[in-house]
């Protein structure tokens, strides 16, 4: 909601992903969740909400730029406390 990552986050809880049919759309629901939650600073949520775009649209996390600079960011401060973070970056490419 426009830089109010307290309030996208809210907004997001209020949204059951399960009820997003389309894959596309609810990768897009996880993008927007995972972008909030680390602007809240909140690195494990952010990686989960990673991982939740890699299950439903894998083509999202591997080929987009949102998702390559979020995970950098995520191996560059919180790698030690985020098992399976530099798994996840060689799976989408990047190390």
């Amino acid at each position: 909601m426009l830089g109010d990552y307290g309030t996208a986050v809210d907004y997001a809880r209020q949204v059951g992903p399960a009820r997003i049919v389309m894959p596309e759309r609810r990768a897009r629901y996880w993008e927007d969740t995972a972008l909030a939650l680390h602007g809240r600073r909140r690195p494990q949520a952010t990686f989960q909400a990673l991982l939740a775009v890699e299950r439903d649209a894998p083509q999202e996390v591997r080929y987009r730029p949102w998702a390559q600079q979020l995970t950098a960011e995520l191996l560059g401060r919180d790698s030690r406390n985020l098992p399976g973070v530099r798994e996840f970056a060689s799976r989408i490419g990047l190390i």
